[in-house]
């Protein structure tokens, strides 16, 4: 009787070591999937405020780029501006030269015509002694006479008008020349402007190719930080679904993925050979297809890990749930997702949006239980009822 019962005592010691070191060693998984999600939310914490501030220095990039361009074609613009300022000038300085020229000769013909009228006014004062009746005595006639006398009244008048016109043909031309250099002094002062305009658009270009040329750098470098926390994302990640699939399957009744559509599915849409929708062929159909009104929520069918939250091809947006111990669930055709790979989530916990993406001929969820590797019929672990 002993004997018998220290026998029990022994086996009962063994039962408890054995269970207690499962429980640590449970313990001790479940402790390092805890710290390798917390070092995947701080990655991916660190990976978001880097993609911010990407985008940041890629909106200020795109900024000066756009600035770049404008002074670019504002440069040309205001180049072409000061060299048409910079031709009036020449062409305005040119009719300036030829007015003064034409002040010059004239003020030449008018002193020539002055010097005749002097010396016509010379010589009159020196045969000033000849009376008007020795004129008259010389005459042939009274006719004559007075033809002399008017014919020095017609020289004198001419002269005078002769002076007069010429004095208004230089004030003419020298109101003109005035005007001219009036013109020119406008073009030089537009082109001095338009050369400070110039200047300060071209200091403007070079400070924004400055800033694309140092923006484009801190960018290869938030980059390159971005790829590198991408790597260690990814090895965590795989270090988690590792750890997760160590894990023994989460139990529990498996819930109906789509709440507002408590159909079960009829021919092409159930698990097993159909003829394909869209390639008319025959096809193993891996899944169920769950019809739905684009938008509808689609809910974890149980507790996990979002082991893949991305596009691909035929499922368009899919995500796939790890439920440990190598059972998973996947969701396609989604139009939105809401949860990324790494990501804890709960029974019933709404994942994604019922899309048409990917292969697909209209809004609906495709729903696939994969265990083991192996793609089996959904139906046998999800009932509408639940």
């Amino acid at each position: 009787m002993i004997k018998g019962t220290e026998k029990l005592r022994k086996c009962a010691i063994i039962l408890v070591f054995v269970l207690l070191l499962s429980f640590t060693q449970a313990t001790f998984c479940v402790g390092d999937i805890n710290e390798a999600k917390d070092n995947l939310g701080n990655i991916q914490d660190q990976l978001k405020k880097i993609e911010n501030e990407i985008k940041q220095k890629q909106s200020i990039k795109s900024y000066y780029e756009s600035l770049a361009k404008n002074m670019k074609n504002s440069i040309s613009s205001q180049e072409i501006q000061l060299a048409t300022y910079n031709e009036y000038i020449v062409e305005v300085t040119g009719k300036i030269d030829s007015l003064t020229e034409t002040i010059e000769q004239a003020e030449e013909d008018y002193a020539e015509k002055i010097k005749v009228l002097k010396d016509r006014v010379v010589n009159a004062y020196i045969n000033s002694n000849l009376s008007m009746l020795d004129v008259l005595m010389q005459s042939s006639s009274l006719k004559e006479y007075y033809d002399y006398i008017e014919l020095n009244k017609l020289i004198a008048k001419h002269d005078n008008l002769l002076i007069e016109e010429m004095k208004v043909m230089m004030k003419d031309i020298s109101a003109k020349r005035e005007t001219m250099e009036m013109l020119k002094a406008s073009y030089i002062t537009l082109s001095e402007q338009a050369q400070i305009v110039l200047s300060n658009m071209q200091s403007m270009q070079s400070e924004a190719l400055e800033t694309i040329n140092i923006t484009g750098s801190t960018i290869e470098v938030l980059k390159a930080k971005e790829d590198a926390l991408a790597a260690e994302e990814a090895e965590m990640l795989n270090l988690i679904l590792k750890l997760q699939r160590e894990i023994d399957y989460i139990g529990g009744q498996m819930t109906w993925p789509l709440p507002s559509w408590k159909h079960l599915p009829t021919g092409g849409g159930l698990f097993g050979w159909r003829l394909h929708p869209i390639f008319f062929e025959w096809r193993m159909h891996y899944g169920v297809d769950l019809g739905g009104i684009k938008g509808n929520n689609i809910v974890a069918a149980n507790e996990g890990v979002i082991s893949i939250a991305s596009w691909g091809e035929g499922y368009g947006y899919y995500v796939v749930v790890d439920h440990g111990g190598g059972v998973s669930t996947l969701y396609a055709h989604c139009s939105k997702l809401l949860v990324s790979a790494g990501q804890s989530v709960k029974k019933g916990q709404v994942i994604a949006l019922v899309g048409s993406t990917g292969w697909s001929t209209g809004p609906h969820l495709h729903f696939e239980v994969i265990i083991g590797g192996k793609r089996v019929d959904p139906l046998l672990y999800i009932d509408p009822s639940r």
